[in-house]
Order: structure tokens, then sequence, then C-alpha cells
């Protein structure tokens, strides 16, 4: 199992740290879950894996890890969306201090929360009041730096490398296009298993560019023989 772990050292009150993840999990419509027992925070997403976040701030560091669900039900480094949407964060937080929102409170500037929504808000943040306590959350295993796939987890990308070695030999166009696919969904990858999986996919793609061309080969000469 992977996902995304950081510690950062901020050095703030526990309520500028808690202000400004009130705000990112109101404005990304993250609500309170389950993962193994454990209490997680969780995004559905449309057409994409769910993704799920555990923070908690402690001795002036916060501490975050972020995973999307995997096709067989594990953790999966976070997709390239989700990727930047921590790195944001991570930069908003670095970049946030007490000083810039003093007299402010979350619902008012600089954080902006006035919308006929505010009651939902409010009770999230509520809900939320846990993890800004400095609780010890237990964390999973994994391996930090998150990886910027496109929204498919690497189990999938492995299943469709598979396929498009297949159909490269009888189908050649749709291998050369589950190829494309993973070649697509790798792309800016920063690391070996990504890399390694993006080479895969070139190879398809040229294998079933010269399966196709073997194919068209033949048929040529065999026109060309029927001529005779």
């Amino acid at each position: 199992m992977a996902s995304f772990l950081k510690e950062i050292q901020l050095d703030q009150p526990i309520d500028v740290v808690s202000m400004v993840m009130d705000d990112f999990m109101y404005h990304n419509r993250f609500t309170r879950g389950d993962w193994d027992g454990e209490m997680v925070y969780v995004q559905n997403q449309p057409g994409s894996a769910k993704r799920y976040m555990i923070w908690y701030y402690a001795a002036g560091t916060f501490h975050v890890e972020a995973w999307n669900k995997g096709v067989f039900g594990g953790k999966s480094n976070p997709d390239a969306v989700y990727s930047r949407l921590i790195t944001s964060l991570i930069g908003q937080l670095k970049r946030q201090n007490a000083n810039s929102m003093s007299g402010g409170h979350i619902g008012s500037d600089p954080i902006h929360h006035d919308t006929p929504h505010s009651d939902n808000h409010t009770r999230l943040r509520q809900d939320t009041n846990w993890q800004g306590k400095g609780v010890m959350v237990t964390r999973s295993t994994g391996t930090a730096g998150a990886r910027p796939l496109g929204n498919l987890p690497p189990e999938a990308l492995k299943a469709l490398l598979i396929a498009g070695f297949v159909f490269a030999i009888l189908f050649p166009f749709v291998g050369f296009i589950l190829g494309i696919v993973v070649q697509i969904q790798c792309a800016g990858a920063d690391d070996g298993e990504m890399r390694k999986l993006s080479n895969l996919a070139k190879g398809v793609i040229s294998l079933s560019f010269l399966r196709f061309a073997f194919s068209f080969g033949i048929n040529i000469v065999s026109i060309l023989l029927g001529m005779l």
C-alpha cells in the first residue's frame, strides 16, 4: 500500500492551522469517514477513485497523509489533481501566519465563507474540531512523495498494460489506444515505478504499430501476388 506522507514544521498557533484546514475541507467537500476502523476525511469524486486524508498538528509540526482508494481496495498514491491540491494546501499553510488572520474567524475575511451554506460549514467546523487538538492519529505506513498520476491508480495502469500487450498482437489498434492511455496517465511521472510503466506503454505502442505495419505489408504483398 502506498500513500503521500508529509511533515512540516509550521510553529503556528493551532487556531491558524485549524482555520486553514477547515477552509480546505469545506471548499473541497471532504466529510468524515472511516478507513479500516480509523477516522479519516473522505472526498467522493464522480468518475474517479475516492480520496482520503488524515491530518494532525502537534508541537508545531503539521502531519498529513493522503491517498486514493485503489482498484483492489487498498491505498494508492494520490492522483494528479489531488497531488496538486495537497501541494497548494501545504503552500498555503507555509504562507499563512497569525497576524494575517488576526481578528478573523472561519466564515469571514481573510477566508471567505459567508454564503447561504454557512450553516453547513458551521456544522463541518464543529465536526472537524477533533483534528485541531494535537490528537495523535495512527498513521499507516506508506511511501512519502506524491506521484503525478492521472485519475487511474497504478494497479489499473498495470492491468491496462497487460491487456495492451495482448491486444497489440491480436488487435493492434486496440493495443495502440491502450498504450496511449497509459502513456498519458504517466505523463510527468517523477519516480522509478511510473517511469517504468511509461516505458512499457511506449513498448505497447511500438509493438502495436509494428504488428499493424506487418499485417498491412502482408496484405499488400498478397494483393500484388494476386495481380500477377
